[in-house]
């Protein structure tokens, strides 16, 4: 449990470089990272909620589609950013479809549940055409100390809740 942030010195984001603002804030929790889709992919995810489908969903970890279904939603809709005190953690993120924990977990269910072929085959669409943008996995590191973060209920997960400038980045890792 990483509770005492006195131990805590770095906090790290695996990411795709693409997804870096080319401004100050070069990182910011309330921009629309998914843009046109967003609204799709969250229509998509609530319709399946609503099926009450909720088969396994096979990858590195095995996981009831409902825990996918509701992180995914929750990530949509957070007006923060996940980093990690754990850097094999944001190496992990980083190798995600696309560099991204929501396109992993999208292309997972269209791959894996059936049904809804309408606005499923609109995702299968978004995700092929976001595969072939050129994904560069990149793991920012952040000194712990810069006031912009928040703990979760989640121990190996904390929150980015302000920009974060280019400045504050301690490094970034390819």
């Amino acid at each position: 449990m990483f509770r005492d942030t006195e131990m805590i010195q770095f906090y790290y984001r695996g990411m795709s470089a693409l997804s870096l603002c080319e401004n100050s804030p070069i990182l910011d929790p309330d921009r629309n990272f998914f843009g046109e889709n967003h609204n799709l992919f969250t229509q998509y995810l609530v319709q399946l909620q609503q099926s009450g489908i909720n088969q396994v969903i096979r990858d590195t970890y095995d996981n009831p589609l409902e825990n996918i279904l509701r992180w995914s939603l929750r990530d949509l809709h957070s007006p923060s950013i996940d980093f990690t005190p754990n850097y094999d953690d944001a190496v992990s993120y980083a190798q995600n479809f696309c560099g991204s924990q929501l396109l992993h977990n999208l292309k997972l269910i269209t791959e894996q549940v059936n049904g809804f072929s309408d606005m499923k085959n609109e995702v299968v669409r978004v995700l092929n055409k976001e595969y072939l943008r050129p994904h560069r996995p990149i793991v920012l590191k952040v000194n712990a100390n810069c006031g912009k973060f928040i703990f979760t209920e989640f121990d190996n997960i904390v929150k980015l809740i302000a920009p974060l400038s280019l400045s504050e980045i301690k490094e970034i890792i390819v």
